[in-house]
């Protein structure tokens, strides 16, 4: 029951956000009105009174104003919000809820202009949001110029480096441009590697734009796929989907590795987001 609640609290901003009223963005993305301090929660089930520690989320604090159309008045992608942490406090069977703002430099330019981003005036150029521009008249921040672009027309590049001499001792390229975020494991066995990740033909990190998050669930995939390299002449002989059958969207992967490290498996862990949020993949 704890990890059904640890597993629902990561996605909580992100569940459910289909099939809802046109307010969704001030709902689920709006602006967080105040830090909490540790209050009781509702349990449902019960929790070991063994558990006693502290389980943290991050999370965005604020996106701004989605009702004001104007340019700086809100942040446009889920993991660019002013950020806070969550915290659950557990002991003795019971847990506690608290939320505190980080002091980055963004939160401090908010607070100045006492936690509205229409009066600030400034564009949230943030590292996954569109490339913006704040007012140069603003008297905290200066001008700037942010964001990133995904190329999936340009090759993926493997680079294979000796540990013993710190030499590059191969490379091979795909043909086609790859997104990775997560690495599940490598080993060698007779003489090929095994490289297993998370890969995305398509800009993941656009999958987080509020706008697409609320459209809902497309016909795009992960694909939890296998490089098996030779390593005489470190080319790439196969690329294998692992679970092609399976959800359309998963991340935040894991395995055993504390035991099967750099060595063969055969189970991992995903958090399936697409079409079912708040599910657990084995």
């Amino acid at each position: 029951m704890l990890f059904k609640m640890i597993v629902s609290c990561l996605f909580a901003s992100m569940a459910n956000c289909w099939d809802v009223p046109d307010n969704i963005y001030n709902t689920y993305f709006g602006t967080i009105s105040r830090e909490r301090p540790y209050m009781p929660t509702e349990i449902y089930g019960e929790i070991p009174d063994w558990i006693e520690g502290y389980f943290l989320k991050q999370s965005g604090g604020t996106y701004g104003n989605w009702s004001n159309p104007e340019l700086g008045s809100k942040i446009t992608h889920a993991f660019d919000g002013l950020g806070t942490v969550a915290s659950f406090k557990m002991r003795d069977g019971m847990v506690e809820y608290g939320t505190k703002f980080y002091l980055t430099q963004s939160y401090k330019t908010w607070d100045y202009y006492e936690w509205d981003m229409d009066v600030s005036k400034v564009a949230w150029a943030t590292t996954y949001s569109p490339i913006v521009l704040s007012d140069p008249d603003d008297p905290v921040l200066p001008t700037f110029l942010t964001g990133y672009e995904f190329r999936s027309d340009i090759p993926t590049r493997f680079v294979f480096i000796s540990r013993k001499t710190n030499e590059v001792v191969g490379e091979f390229s795909t043909p086609d441009g790859l997104f990775i975020t997560h690495q599940l494991n490598s080993y060698e066995l007779d003489g090929k590697m095994y490289l297993d990740m998370l890969t995305y033909s398509w800009d993941v990190y656009r999958y987080f734009d509020l706008e697409e998050i609320v459209a809902g669930p497309g016909t795009k995939r992960t694909v939890v796929e296998r490089f098996v390299v030779d390593m005489n002449d470190w080319m790439l002989i196969d690329r294998i989907d692992l679970y092609p059958s399976g959800y359309q969207v998963v991340d935040f992967s894991t395995i055993n590795y504390y035991n099967y490290n750099t060595k063969p498996y055969t189970y991992a862990y995903m958090a399936g987001l697409d079409p079912v949020p708040n599910t657990v993949i084995k």
